[in-house]
């Protein structure tokens, strides 16, 4: 299982923070979501999200839970080199600004573990720069 953990702390309140990023259905803040939606499929809500270049990422909420201001989601398809992706962000206040913490645990399809570990890395850096910019 190859794992990735990225973190930064931000200016904003960790109330600020999760209510541009804890609505599921609502990646607007990532600048990788061109356009998202929700759907219910077999009973579980899934956010659709349909990637700049046109491709689309089918994500599967496992676990909400706004008060602890977090929550877990699967990639059930996409162009992504994973399987098994399992993934959590999360806001812990620091004082007067917070940590945003994404982590997920997959295993890497089509590309060796340090490759796929790449471009994830990539996709959570992205919009931690995007935050960032807003936040500071």
């Amino acid at each position: 299982m190859v794992e990735v953990e990225r973190r930064v702390s931000l200016a904003g309140s960790a109330e600020d923070v999760w209510d541009a990023i804890g609505d599921f259905s609502d990646m607007s803040w990532h600048p990788a979501a061109r356009d998202t939606d929700l759907e219910d499929r077999d009973g579980f809500v899934h956010r659709v999200v349909t990637l700049p270049d046109g491709s689309i990422l089918v994500e599967r909420l496992e676990d909400m839970d706004d008060s602890g201001k977090s929550y877990s989601y699967s990639i059930v398809e996409g162009p992504l080199p994973v399987s098994r992706y399992r993934s959590t962000l999360s806001i812990v206040a620091n004082g007067k600004g917070c940590d945003v913490v994404w982590r997920c645990g997959f295993v890497a399809r089509g590309m060796d573990d340090a490759e796929a570990r790449d471009v994830v890395a990539g996709i959570y850096e992205a919009g931690f720069s995007a935050l960032t910019d807003r936040y500071g």
